[in-house]
């Protein structure tokens, strides 16, 4: 066996999707979100904690939706915007 130099070896991986899979809560305080990542083939790649406190958990309120943008922005994704589909009327 050789001996080398310590080498950081990088490698990419690219998340398509995540689920929010358990969400602690210590009421008035703080939630820890367990977030999976998943691949474009559907395999769970890797496991994120995300916690949310102080103003930001007293503004989710009851909208769930803000803890799905806090989560993403938390962890750097970008949520892509509903895609609409414009139907033209038949001309008869």
């Amino acid at each position: 066996m050789t001996n080398i130099l310590p080498f950081n070896k990088i490698t990419t991986t690219t998340i398509t999707r995540f689920e929010i899979e358990n969400i602690d809560i210590q009421l008035y305080a703080s939630a820890r979100i367990r977030v999976n990542l998943y691949n474009s083939s559907g395999q769970r790649i890797e496991v994120a904690n995300v916690m949310i406190s102080g103003a930001n958990y007293l503004n989710w309120g009851n909208d769930d939706k803000y803890v799905i943008t806090y989560v993403a922005n938390t962890l750097g994704f970008q949520i892509p915007e509903p895609e609409v589909v414009v139907i033209e009327p038949e001309v008869v």
